[in-house]
């Protein structure tokens, strides 16, 4: 083999060499671009499970809606100066779509829950295109599934009724919701 022979050869596998790092370079690259990109989906889905949830909470009628659920006597601001008790008999009376002598508060326990389920509803439609995970709406919202199963069919009957289909299909994802 000659010296030309010698350094076109060493140039080629010079050129192998390089060329193949470059690649694999290039490869791990989009690798790690990839990953970040999927972390930085993550935290977009995260951050939009806490505003959904931020928002049930901070919007009167649903947020009276799940403390109603808990179940403890409460007074609610029903109009602007005017606060009243309500008990839980009075809830579920409410949500049976029962006649009631107070049909004003009968109304701002309906109004609390259609609002609490259409948030529910949203949830489940969100969960449904992978917008967000179970994971990122689990907490409190269990909680609160938990204190709903004691009276399951009424809730069911009420979701129903206002026709939030997705609101019955989010709280069946939780344990304690399907074994009620």
């Amino acid at each position: 083999m000659t010296a030309q022979e010698t350094v076109e050869l060493i140039s080629k596998v010079v050129a192998i060499v390089g060329g193949l790092t470059a690649a694999f370079l290039a490869i791990w690259q989009a690798g790690q671009n990839l990953k970040q990109r999927k972390r930085e989906l993550r935290w977009k889905q995260a951050e939009l499970g806490k505003k959904i949830i931020d928002e049930i909470f901070d919007y009167q009628p649903s947020r009276d809606a799940l403390l109603m659920v808990e179940g403890r006597k409460r007074h609610y601001k029903i109009t602007e100066g005017d606060s009243e008790v309500i008990v839980y008999p009075e809830i579920i009376s409410a949500l049976r779509l029962e006649v009631s002598n107070n049909r004003r508060r009968q109304i701002y326990i309906q109004d609390g829950f259609d609002s609490l389920f259409y948030y529910l509803d949203r949830i489940e439609h969100f969960l449904g295109i992978n917008l967000i995970t179970f994971d990122d709406v689990r907490n409190p919202m269990e909680y609160y599934a938990r204190k709903m199963a004691k009276d399951k069919k009424v809730f069911l009957d009420y979701i129903n009724t206002i026709n939030y289909k997705g609101a019955a299909e989010f709280l069946n994802r939780f344990q304690s919701w399907q074994q009620a």
